[in-house]
């Protein structure tokens, strides 16, 4: 579920038309007052939620390039969490997925880690 839900986040975070995606449907919501259904598609799992978490911080800084090993270890040391083998395999699958590779690739990367943090950070409230 947490891959399908990265999956869905990053195709929300595809710059189109000078906006992203999630730009473009909350504007399609305000205007007609239909929730496109692609906002309510998917949900983060909430046994997986801090891993989003962990995903969208480590990303924010990387650009255009994959996160690596020694990156990933170094953000989670500087903040005293330590992960287990489970956590990173799952950190690893998100980060590897080719759909991260072409999202890196189409830029707007830091903009769209921005919304989705948000949107995970409301459904938290």
């Amino acid at each position: 579920m947490l891959l399908k839900f990265a999956e869905h986040e990053f195709y929300l975070g595809k710059i189109e038309a000078g906006g992203t995606v999630r730009e473009h449907l909350l504007k399609h919501w305000r205007d007609t007052g239909e929730k496109p259904k692609e906002l309510g598609e998917f949900k983060c799992p909430d046994c997986a939620r801090y891993l989003w978490g962990y995903f969208c911080n480590m990303s924010k800084r990387r650009g255009k390039d994959p996160i690596s090993n020694q990156e990933m270890l170094a953000w989670a040391g500087m903040r005293g969490i330590r992960l287990l083998k489970l956590e990173i395999d799952a950190l690893e699958i998100v980060r590897t997925y080719p759909f991260v590779a072409e999202w890196n690739d189409a830029g707007g990367a830091a903009l769209a880690l921005d919304q989705t943090i948000a949107t995970v950070q409301d459904s938290q409230l």
